[in-house]
């Protein structure tokens, strides 16, 4: 009966002080209140766009795709967002018993001479130890610690996500830049050859008399201007195909193309009046407040380790 008495008492003790919790509880600030926006038409979110719904063009979605699969630094992103969480595991673990063992055997024999005179030992052993621990979270060290390794998790896959968003963006304006390059190639080359033709037939009349050599030299001016913007275009051309190639983890090389710009289809306008509360579903934004949040928790963590672990062991053996 006494021992069920002090089962109870241990078990009320540690509800009593579980409630000594030390360090505060994140909330974040109060919003400004009575604000109105008067010329927002459409405030719901819930249909947003995705990067796949807005391009069109199945060579940019291509290049996407392989950029989200193939990029370093998203890929880098990544592993550090599973480190996180699996830091995250470990330290929740903390709140829970550990348990340890250790095992050892052994044995030895003597030879028939070392036995007449006692002088040898012949046998074997075997010992298993054991011990079990358990620190009590009594301040809410513990506990602190695991809300900031989660808080920590979820700003780390925040940033993985505002990366992603910033490669997708990328990797269409790198295209669409190479598509208006092709584009300006095009009409260089066009202009060159007719520059060319130009200046074929001013040097024909040049040589017939019907004009001055200053005509035919102005001619071949025009000519070596064309000629000297091509090339400048394909150079251009090459930097942002290596570019684009770069972001989906490739060497250098050409880029396939699609659809011309002119021919794009566009998403529809962003409509006036949008709420600035709109700007928490932003990744980089998020990832910063959860990372403002695990800060506040480690706040926590300073201040209960000023105060002593009280912990619980239990050993055991066996021979």
């Amino acid at each position: 009966m006494k021992r069920k008495q002090s089962y109870y008492f241990l078990v009320c003790s540690i509800i009593m002080l579980a409630g000594c919790m030390v360090g505060g509880k994140y909330s974040r600030p109060p919003e400004p209140a009575a604000i109105s926006y008067p010329d927002a038409t459409n405030t719901d979110t819930a249909a947003l766009a995705t990067w796949f719904n807005i391009y069109h063009d199945t060579a940019l979605q291509t290049l996407i795709k392989a950029a989200i699969d193939s990029n370093r630094d998203l890929m880098a992103a990544a592993a550090n967002m599973e480190v996180a969480r699996s830091l995250s595991g470990a330290v929740k673990a903390n709140l829970y018993p550990h348990f340890g063992y250790q095992a050892e055997a052994g044995g030895g024999s003597a030879g028939t001479d070392a036995t007449k005179i006692a002088g040898g030992v012949q046998g074997g052993l075997f010992n298993v130890f054991g011990v079990l621990n358990w620190e009590l979270d009594v301040w809410g060290k513990l506990r602190h610690q695991s809300r900031a390794a989660i808080n920590n998790f979820l700003s780390s896959k925040a940033n993985r996500d505002a990366l992603q968003v910033s490669l997708v963006a990328e990797v269409a304006s790198d295209y669409f830049i190479l598509r208006d390059l092709d584009n300006e190639l095009e009409i260089s080359e066009s202009t060159l050859a007719g520059r060319k033709e130009n200046t074929r037939i001013i040097k024909d009349k040049f040589e017939h008399g019907y004009v001055s050599e200053l005509d035919l030299l102005q001619a071949q001016q025009q000519e070596a201007i064309a000629g000297a913007a091509v090339p400048s275009f394909r150079r251009q051309i090459i930097l942002i195909e290596n570019a684009i190639r770069v972001l989906i983890g490739m060497g250098p090389g050409t880029i396939v193309r699609g659809v011309s710009n002119y021919d794009q289809i566009l998403s529809p306008d962003i409509p006036v009046g949008i709420p600035s509360q709109l700007l928490e579903r932003r990744p980089d934004i998020i990832a910063s407040e959860f990372a403002l949040q695990a800060q506040f928790e480690q706040i926590g963590v300073a201040e209960a380790n000023r105060f002593p672990t009280i912990s619980l062991t239990g050993a055991s053996a066996m021979i």
